[in-house]
């Protein structure tokens, strides 16, 4: 829209110069109108011509000759250009009349709008026409004369034109967009003015569906009638994104930094679409610039595929930022499904018994996933940067938020997590050593590991799965008889949607639950899983120094999930980071009894 303005505007500069007519080329002045910063329909159209009349003001303010024939004209017909400008200014109610006019109530008494300027007194409503026939020869008047056309001149539409650009229309809540659209159509039959709108057609032609005003036929013939010229913009090809991309290596000083290989691995992922490449190079230039004054240097190009992988997969991102044993596992997962042979790539029970994390198949199978952390190839160090400046601070929450909107980010954070975290079966090790407990003094612990996180439902559903309630071979004597009399075949809150998220804390067991699952465990695993002993939990949530509480000695309710914060149910395990112990714990206080 800018190079169609530019070119219109060159055009009109040569035209001016000679101050001849062209019959190939119109004179055209041309306004930006940046509509989706208006609240609603009356204000949309006042802004509008406010828009067009400060145009017309700035402009007629720098001189230049066309400028001053206009004028001179204007003094033997009247009133100069300024002072119809002024006297439509100071005669008109913008925001009130324009109400009338969005609302096409144009023969209605409008004296209350009008005044004298000198007296101040309301006209009769007889001295009048309607408004518009009023403000239409009123602003007819401005527009030619801006445009250096004689009033009198026929076809004047033929000489000259103001272009109103329109751009982001897609940017605008659909019902905005609608009335944007209404207003342009009051301008439909005016000569010299013309509308270019950028937006994406489908996002309008939804908006115009979605308002009750219009059925799918009646929204195609209102678009129909006022747009009169499509012009879908070419689709970007590999062949012309990778131009583009290398204009953009010349600017950021990258040549030679990453090939066209490179390129071809993100150009998928961006769509070829201009804007996210533009928005994607200006992130790295800026993450550049920060690496260089923390004294940190990263390949441009592992930079590049690090900031696309970001955007391609969010979720799978945070994982892999999470513990760089889980990135280097899955980094030789990657390695296991690419020397597999194709048939046991299609097999994904087979896959995934090969696979050290098995939950994030769905990624080792991603193309996109294994190109860009295969050709990124990072060391350590260079993992360890990458993570630090990748920081989402999503826990970071000041402390002074009212307890409402401390729940509504909770409840917006939980939404955003559909699954279980790919570490959920990570154990930690406690150090054996001498703690003091509570009630039980002082006692000497063996080393041993505690589950980082909750059991989660989804850990859970793999017992139950694998026949957990309907095997006796899991559960002890006094468990079995338990078994018998309580008739259960799932945990209590097991089908209650407010608890049986796949990230949850599996909730509603009893002791017996407890024990039939480690049991199972046990026997899968060749190792030996059992409950806690009360010790053993101190010495995990209170550490060697004896805390009160998971991370320290002082109460606060935004580091757990408990009764304070309102959410009246269990949370996504992992949630409230900053209440971790600071072994990396989640969880020993709040969000489920233990």
């Amino acid at each position: 829209m800018k190079q169609i303005e530019n070119k219109l505007q060159a055009i009109s500069a040569e035209l001016d110069k000679t101050l001849a007519q062209n019959k190939d080329f119109r004179r055209i002045k041309s306004v930006w109108f940046e509509a989706w910063k208006y609240k609603d329909e009356d204000e949309i159209l006042a802004a509008l011509i406010e828009v067009i009349i400060d145009s017309i003001k700035e402009e007629n303010n720098i001189g230049g000759t066309i400028k001053k024939v206009a004028r001179d004209t204007a003094k033997t017909a009247g009133d100069t250009l300024e002072e119809k400008i002024e006297k439509l200014g100071s005669s008109i109610n913008y925001k009130k009349i324009f109400s009338l006019l969005s609302k096409a109530a144009l023969k209605v008494d409008i004296t209350e709008f009008f005044t004298d300027g000198e007296n101040k007194k309301s006209p009769t409503h007889e001295d009048f026409l309607s408004f518009y026939d009023i403000f239409k020869k009123t602003f007819d008047e401005i527009l030619w004369e801006y445009l250096g056309v004689k009033s009198s001149a026929k076809n004047k539409d033929e000489q000259a034109a103001l272009v109103i650009f329109i751009d982001d229309l897609d940017r605008c809540p659909l019902p905005k967009i609608v009335q944007i659209l209404e207003t342009i159509k009051l301008f439909m039959d005016k000569q010299g003015c013309i509308f270019v709108l950028g937006a994406a057609k489908d996002i309008i032609e939804n908006a115009m569906k979605a308002d009750d005003k219009y059925r799918d036929k009646d929204a195609e013939e209102f678009l129909e009638k006022i747009i009169q010229i499509n012009f879908p913009l070419p689709q970007k090809t590999t062949d012309n994104a990778i131009e583009f991309i290398n204009e953009i290596k010349g600017k950021l000083d990258a040549d030679g930094n990453f090939d066209d290989e490179t390129i071809n691995a993100i150009l998928p992922i961006l769509d070829l679409n201009p804007r996210r490449i533009i928005a994607l190079f200006n992130d790295i230039s800026l993450q550049t610039g920060i690496l260089h004054q923390s004294g940190n240097t990263i390949e441009f190009k592992k930079l590049l595929l690090w900031k696309t992988l970001e955007k391609y997969n969010r979720y799978f991102f945070n994982e892999i930022i999470r513990e760089k044993t889980l990135y280097d596992s899955f980094v030789n997962d990657l390695k296991v499904y690419e020397n597999s042979e194709t048939p046991i790539k299609k097999d994904e029970a087979q896959i995934k018994e090969k696979l050290e994390n098995p939950d994030l198949i769905e990624y080792v199978k991603d193309d996109n996933v294994r190109l860009l952390i295969t050709k990124m190839d990072l060391t350590d160090e260079e993992y360890k940067i990458l993570v630090t400046h990748s920081a989402t601070f999503e826990a970071e929450v000041l402390e002074e938020e009212a307890g409402r909107d401390y729940k509504d980010y909770l409840e917006k954070i939980e939404k955003s997590r559909k699954d279980a975290p790919a570490d959920y079966k990570e154990f930690i090790k406690i150090p054996g050593s001498s703690y003091n407990l509570e009630g039980l003094g002082e006692k000497h612990i063996e080393p041993f590991a505690i589950g980082k996180y909750l059991v989660t439902n989804k850990w859970f559903k793999e017992f139950i799965d694998a026949g957990g309630y309907g095997k006796t071979e899991f559960w002890s004597a006094d468990g079995k008889k338990w078994l018998t009399e309580a008739k259960v075949t799932s945990p209590k809150n097991w089908d209650d949607a407010e608890f049986n998220h796949p990230r949850k804390p599996v909730v509603g067991i009893s002791w017996y639950d407890a024990e039939a699952f480690c049991s199972w465990l046990s026997k899968k695993s060749g190792k030996k899983y059992r409950l806690l002993t009360e010790a053993e939990w101190q010495a995990a949530a209170g550490g060697k120094e004896n805390r009160t509480y998971a991370w320290g000695t002082e109460w606060n309710s935004r580091l757990c999930n408990n009764e304070e914060l309102g959410l009246e149910r269990t949370s996504v395990v992992g949630l409230f980071k900053k209440g971790d112990t600071p072994e990396g714990i989640c969880d020993m206080s709040g969000n489920a009894l233990e």
